[in-house]
C-alpha cells in the first residue's frame, strides 16, 4: 500500500497569523483517534515592550471554561529577542489526555506580537470526525 500522509494525520488551524494585541484561543480541537500532536507556533516581530505566552490546553468536554493547561505544553514566552522569526514545537502524547485540545495565547501587554499556531494530530487509529484540511496535491 503505498504511504499518504494525508490519510495517517490531520492539520488544524489553531490561531491565526497576525499581530495579536490580546488574548486568543484557538476554537475546541477534537482529538479523538489520534494518539499524538504536535503544536508548532510561529513568531513573529514583536514591539520593544511586547510579552506574551502560548500553551495547551485539555478539557474532556468543549465548554471553554473545561480546559486546563497541561503541564510542560508552555512554548517560550514571546518578547522582542525571542519571537524574532522562530518556530517552537511541542510535542504531546494524547494518550491519557483529554479528547478536547485548545491552543492559548495570552499577552503580557497590548503591544502588537506576531504569531500563529497549527496542530498536527498524528498516529491516526480511528476515523476523525471531521476532515480540517483538504489536499491540494500530491506529487
Amino acid at each position: 500500500m503505498k504511504f499518504q500522509a494525508d490519510k495517517l494525520i490531520q492539520v488544524v488551524h489553531a490561531i491565526d497569523a497576525k499581530n495579536h494585541t490580546a488574548t486568543v484561543s484557538s476554537a475546541t480541537i477534537d482529538t479523538r483517534g489520534f494518539d499524538e500532536c504536535l503544536v508548532i507556533l510561529n513568531k513573529g516581530t514583536a514591539g520593544t515592550t511586547a510579552s506574551g505566552t502560548a500553551f495547551v490546553m485539555e478539557s474532556d468536554s468543549t465548554t471553554a471554561a473545561s480546559f486546563a493547561h497541561i503541564s510542560g505544553s508552555s512554548f517560550t514566552a514571546v518578547t522582542p529577542t525571542a519571537a524574532t522569526k522562530a518556530s517552537e514545537i511541542v510535542s504531546i502524547d494524547l494518550r491519557g489526555k483529554k479528547r478536547y485540545l485548545r491552543v492559548k495565547y495570552s499577552t503580557a501587554t497590548a503591544n502588537a506580537i506576531y504569531v500563529a499556531a497549527d496542530v498536527i494530530l498524528l498516529a491516526y487509529k480511528t476515523p476523525p470526525v471531521s476532515a480540517s484540511a483538504t489536499l491540494k496535491a500530491r506529487v
